[in-house]
């Protein structure tokens, strides 16, 4: 008999939270642009990952593992994005601003 009760609503909203993640890092993906998501945001959402990871390992909950890992490396990838495009979109905003480039 297991010890923790209703997992399933802990499986639908797991479910619900990486999907709705997922179509933020694929939209940040192609389009190159993480502008809209703060630094502050990042680590907030980062740090709150890190202590899931760590109540499941604490706890010996298997089922935290996949999520808690997902989101954090979807995370850290947002991050790249952010750090690693942050000029180009600031210089594609510019020429969009003086009418050189459409959008």
């Amino acid at each position: 008999m297991t010890k923790y009760r209703h997992r399933e609503l802990a499986i639908m909203a797991t479910t619900l939270i990486i999907t709705s993640f997922t179509i933020l890092v694929y939209d940040i993906h192609t389009t190159k642009n993480a502008k809209r998501i703060s630094y502050l945001w990042l680590t907030l959402i980062l740090i709150g990952q890190l202590l899931s990871l760590s109540y499941g390992i604490l706890n010996n909950i298997p089922e935290a593992y996949i999520p808690t890992t997902l989101i954090a490396t979807g995370l850290l990838y947002i991050l790249y994005i952010k750090i690693q495009y942050a000029e180009e979109v600031a210089i594609e905003e510019d020429l969009i601003k003086k009418k050189i480039l459409n959008e």
